[in-house]
């Protein structure tokens, strides 16, 4: 056996404002998918006063499905980032630059299986006739200049002895909503296949500066997870406790960076859903040595990021450090590779899970329009 990588599309366009549709290859095994996107940023620099200024924030919905109904993949590209983190133990090797007409690169994984190259899981070749990806493209014309050109490669099982496929890993997001002061969103989980791990998604809401309003806990303030229809508790907790946890179990602390070219006090996304640290160092495009000190608030935990600083011709690199990449926190019941020891709600039912948005008070504008979402990763056959 060994693992056929091939390079099944080179610089398929992604049209900006649309979901691209493309044909996956048909009868034959797959294990993973590696997407690989570049777009060119128009010259006028118009998301200096963006958070959302990486290519990333700009690619909706990744999804696959099969014979034109069927969902194998369904979640943001954001969630397949925070991912590969889960499963590969290191975040894709994006590269998000912020200057005039600069190129941004995104690189993302979906695994059929566990990780890449699971000898055990992936797509069998003889589940779909028909096997279509498709790439939602948030971008216009105002922001970058071209579509997105997409490379896409996909690795295959193959050769003697491949071993019959035990399932593969069926990816999408199950519930998303904008958030409401004090609201309790009560989510019962299909009792249809074994559940891997539940992926909790929060986005706070942003102020005129683009900077979040509140901390991505709020958003998710209690959680509670139930079976035998609330008989036997599984969690009764906060979100920042599952994030701790997170680091714990996984071992990893992830590290974003980028270069930017930002507005001063206006914020800017660094793909963390919380902030432990921040460095930054300043960088030159006309040769001449910075005369500005690169800064940025002190001690902001949040996504965005503040810079207090601009200068001219000068953008700066930037390094962070944190936890909850993408704000996508995990709740795993893979701690055995063995499928049976996972989450079986058909026998556990009802699996509930609730989700209560903190009380403001009078300042709930702070988590109202925020976005929480459920995704599930299960085994089907």
């Amino acid at each position: 056996m060994y693992w056929h990588t091939r390079v099944w599309r080179e610089n398929e366009p992604a049209g900006r404002g649309k979901t691209e549709k493309i044909e996956l290859p048909e009868n034959v095994p797959i294990g993973s998918i590696i997407l690989h996107g570049t777009a060119k940023k128009t010259a006028a620099n118009p998301m200096a006063a963006l958070a959302k200024w990486r290519l990333l924030d700009y690619i909706g919905d990744i999804s696959v499905i099969g014979d034109g109904r069927t969902v194998v993949k369904h979640v943001p590209a954001s969630v397949i980032t925070a991912m590969t983190l889960y499963d590969q133990g290191v975040l894709p090797p994006h590269q998000f630059r912020e200057y005039s007409q600069d190129t941004d690169r995104v690189v993302l994984l979906l695994n059929f299986g566990r990780y890449l190259h699971d000898p055990e899981m992936y797509l069998p070749a003889n589940k779909f006739d028909s096997l279509e990806l498709r790439v939602e493209n948030l971008a216009t014309s105002t922001y970058f200049q071209q579509d997105i050109g997409l490379d896409i490669l996909t690795i295959q099982p193959a050769g003697a002895g491949v071993p019959a496929s035990k399932g593969f890993m069926r990816t999408e997001t199950y519930r998303s909503w904008n958030t409401v002061n004090d609201e309790r969103k009560h989510v019962k989980l299909p009792t249809k296949l074994p559940i891997r791990r539940i992926m909790l998604q929060a986005i706070p809401p942003l102020d005129d500066d683009e900077i979040e309003k509140t901390n991505l806990f709020n958003l998710m303030y209690d959680i509670k997870i139930t079976f035998k229809s609330g008989d036997v508790e599984f969690y009764n907790g906060d979100l920042e406790w599952l994030i701790h946890k997170n680091v714990l179990e996984t071992g990893l602390m992830p590290m974003t960076n980028g270069w930017i070219y930002h507005t001063a006090d206006k914020g800017f996304n660094v793909g963390l859903g919380y902030v432990q640290s921040m460095a930054g160092l300043a960088g030159s495009d006309d040769g001449a040595a910075s005369a500005v000190i690169p800064t940025v608030q002190r001690d902001r935990s949040s996504r965005t990021q503040k810079p207090e600083t601009y200068e001219a011709n000068n953008p700066y690199a930037w390094l962070a450090i944190g936890l909850a990449p993408e704000g996508v926190v995990l709740i795993p019941f893979d701690y055995l590779p063995d499928p049976t020891t996972w989450l079986d709600p058909a026998v556990q039912k009802d699996v509930d899970l609730e989700i209560h948005t903190r009380d403001m008070g009078d300042n709930y504008a702070e988590v109202t329009d925020g976005i929480n979402r459920v995704i599930l990763d299960r085994l089907d056959k």
